[in-house]
């Protein structure tokens, strides 16, 4: 059976969360323009931006319960569902290059020089 409150919640909230989670991604690419120039990669911002993937994935996880749960009413209803579990997707996978970003330019910084053979 479905619950309705709880649907209807999720297909209310997720769709902000998506804007919000594509503002923080363009926010990161920014910060790693950033980092490359200042040459500074805090411990803070990989936190955070690790923790919003771990949001993201929750919020797939929900996503795909949603589907579920009306796949089993509706296939059709459903599979117009799954535009938001790929755009969730999509966000994550963005967020998630713009991090590894972070992490190479943090590898950049603390590698030692590399001597020159004259």
């Amino acid at each position: 059976m479905i619950d309705g409150p709880w649907l209807a919640g999720v297909l209310e909230e997720t769709p902000g969360k998506i804007d919000a989670w594509r503002s923080q991604a363009l926010q990161l690419k920014h910060l790693v323009t950033t980092a490359e120039i200042t040459g500074k990669v805090s411990d803070e911002l990989l936190q955070s931006a690790e923790a919003t993937c771990t949001s993201i994935y929750a919020e797939m996880v929900k996503c795909a319960e949603v589907i579920e749960t009306v796949a089993a009413t509706s296939q059709e209803a459903a599979s117009q569902l799954a535009g938001l579990g790929d755009t969730l997707r999509l966000v994550l996978l963005e967020i998630t290059e713009l991090i590894t970003e972070l992490y190479a330019v943090r590898s950049r910084l603390q590698r030692p020089p590399i001597s020159t053979l004259a």
